[in-house]
């Protein structure tokens, strides 16, 4: 069982935007409301940070996958920062229409549904290590959790 606390909530697909806490258990999303009491669970204290739909192919794993994730991320938020598109627009570029048409393959959030995170901060500064730099450039943007099958599967 796992708490997702005070995080900004952003759902694409139903274009919610709010400051929400997560109720997580057996890979389900029990509830999403304010100020959930949940004894004896994980809890994440998501305060200043988003929470969204995994973005990603689970086909990539590992670093490989962050790494690729907080580059795309970081472009997004620029293009957001200069008013080129809105956060919800670039969530909904990054989650939806790269997948299927009916949908059914994008992550969402909703009561009852599957969960597949990731709790990103998108103020905080994202230096590449030597690995994956691609840039000299520090970018915005950086995950910090990414939470499958009521699991944190990545914490930064």
């Amino acid at each position: 069982m796992l708490l997702i606390k005070n995080g900004r909530v952003i759902d694409p697909k139903s274009g919610f935007y709010g400051v929400r806490d997560i109720y997580i258990r057996e890979g389900n999303i029990i509830e999403i409301s304010e100020d959930i009491q949940a004894i004896g669970v994980e809890e994440i204290d998501a305060r200043g940070l988003m929470v969204s739909p995994n973005l990603t192919a689970i086909s990539i794993s590992g670093k490989e996958k962050m790494s690729a994730l907080d580059a795309v991320l970081s472009f997004g938020l620029y293009l957001v920062a200069k008013g080129h598109l809105s956060l919800m627009d670039l969530l909904k570029k990054m989650a939806i229409e790269t997948a299927s048409a009916d949908y059914s393959s994008v992550s969402f959030l909703a009561e009852g549904g599957p969960e597949n995170l990731m709790i990103f901060s998108a103020q905080e500064a994202n230096l590449a290590d030597h690995d994956s730099k691609m840039n000299s450039q520090i970018s915005k943007g950086c995950v910090k959790y990414t939470i499958m099958n009521g699991k944190i599967v990545y914490h930064a």
